[in-house]
């Protein structure tokens, strides 16, 4: 039978370590792609949880309503031009009846309207 519970990793629900791990495959992807992007872009306390030791790790702030930001003045994310962008990281898991689902907390939906 299913279970009707969260599904745990280690002590954490599933949806939280989706979302950390889903955060270091964008860092990773981003710090590759775009030029200056670097530990600074990633703002979300999850980057404490990879990277320990770095720098400003106090400046970190769960409640900006985004994960990353990046100054793109090469128009590689925004062709327009010029452009201060703040991505929200998103991943998906599996709810009991099979359907995909994330959270959007109502900070993160102002930040984008």
């Amino acid at each position: 039978a299913r279970s009707r519970g969260p599904v745990v990793v280690g002590s954490e629900p599933m949806h939280v370590e989706a979302g950390r791990m889903a955060e270091a495959f964008a860092f990773m992807c981003l710090s590759s792609r775009l030029p200056g992007f670097s530990l600074d872009n990633w703002r979300s306390p999850t980057r404490h949880h990879f990277y320990p030791q770095a720098n400003n790790n106090h400046l970190l702030d769960d409640a900006l309503g985004y994960d990353m930001e990046y100054l793109d003045r090469e128009g590689r994310l925004c062709p327009s031009g010029p452009a201060h962008c703040l991505l929200e990281v998103k991943a998906c898991t599996r709810g009991a009846d099979g359907s995909l689902e994330f959270f959007l907390s109502a900070n993160e939906l102002d930040v984008v309207t």
